[in-house]
């Protein structure tokens, strides 16, 4: 799901998306949701299209309104990853995203430099090396996902 109101950053990812799923003999079907009202019909557009679970963007109308996700991904049986793990605690099946305790502390370096004096288009851009992954077991096992061990042993946060 994607809300194209943020056109340029959706469509890179939908580019990003497509061709990974491209690598692994997927198809992509991209759901524009940008208001809250629109998730179920979301969720009804996936399913008719024969999608086997949902990716939510990191666009703050699916950020803000995340306890509708989560409850319609449970009525529809969609596997659905979230951003960060706030829906997985809700009832979600899965998060995996940047750390946002990194994000903070990489934030304030930058804030750092730039009050002694450097230029911010002088600094370099540094990406968030750590990655949280939140896993649901209740859901899968609502879902009637077996989780694999390799899976559970790479999670950061098991929610039971």
């Amino acid at each position: 799901m994607r809300d194209l109101g943020n056109t340029t950053n959706s469509q890179l990812r939908t580019a990003h998306l497509q061709a990974a799923a491209d690598s692994l003999g997927l198809g992509v079907l991209g759901i524009d949701t940008p208001t809250p009202n629109e998730f179920e019909a979301a969720f009804e557009t996936a399913v008719r299209g024969g999608a086997g679970g949902i990716i939510v963007g990191p666009e703050p109308v699916f950020v803000a309104n995340f306890p509708p996700l989560v409850a319609i991904a449970a009525r529809y049986r969609l596997p659905t990853i979230y951003l960060d793990d706030l829906p997985v605690k809700a009832g979600g099946l899965v998060s995996y995203s940047s750390d946002v305790d990194e994000n903070f502390r990489v934030q304030g370096r930058y804030v750092a430099r730039i009050l002694k004096g450097e230029k911010p288009a002088e600094i370099p851009v540094i990406q968030s090396s750590k990655m949280i992954m939140a896993l649901n077991l209740k859901a899968a096992k609502e879902l009637g996902i077996a989780v694999p061990q390799s899976l559970l042993v790479r999670a950061d946060q098991i929610i039971e």
